[in-house]
């Protein structure tokens, strides 16, 4: 499979988007590390792993909120990509919620291994109503502990 990191970032968004959850973690290696939004917020919550834990996530989702996804640029530098996107979700009985995200994205043979999501901590617990936390973590990177997250670093 030749498919670079921007295009599958692209392809996993729009299956995310369609609610195609056989696309989705169609996207994923199977090795796969994803550190959503909250846990790069500051928030205790783990990193999912493998493509159950991804399993997981979608039901996490699904259970939380209905939301898409828009991505406004994507840049890939080798088997990385940084796609700049907003998150626009609404947690089931509230209204309508946006935040700016960047996805540091790892593929390998076309499927995504290594998923990070950035954002300014303050800005994303405040989008989602959550606890603004202590203000020492405006800016939070945390990657799995493998050779490929120094690029991505």
């Amino acid at each position: 499979m030749s498919t670079d990191a921007g295009e599958a970032t692209l392809a996993m968004l729009a299956a995310f988007n369609a609610r195609d959850e056989a696309a989705f973690l169609a996207r994923f290696d199977e090795s796969i590390v994803f550190v959503p939004l909250l846990t790069s917020t500051g928030l205790d919550q783990p990193a999912y792993r493998g493509l159950e834990g991804m399993r997981r996530y979608w039901r996490d989702v699904a259970a939380w909120a209905d939301g898409r996804i828009h991505a406004a640029s994507v840049r890939n530098h080798g088997p990385f990509a940084i796609t700049r996107a907003t998150v626009v979700a609404t947690p089931h009985g509230e209204h309508e919620r946006s935040v700016a995200v960047t996805y540091v994205v790892h593929a390998r043979d076309g499927r995504i291994c290594e998923l990070t999501t950035l954002a300014d901590a303050g800005g994303a617990r405040s989008s989602f109503g959550l606890e603004p936390g202590d203000g020492q973590d405006a800016f939070a990177l945390r990657l799995p502990a493998v050779g490929h997250s120094v690029g991505a670093a």
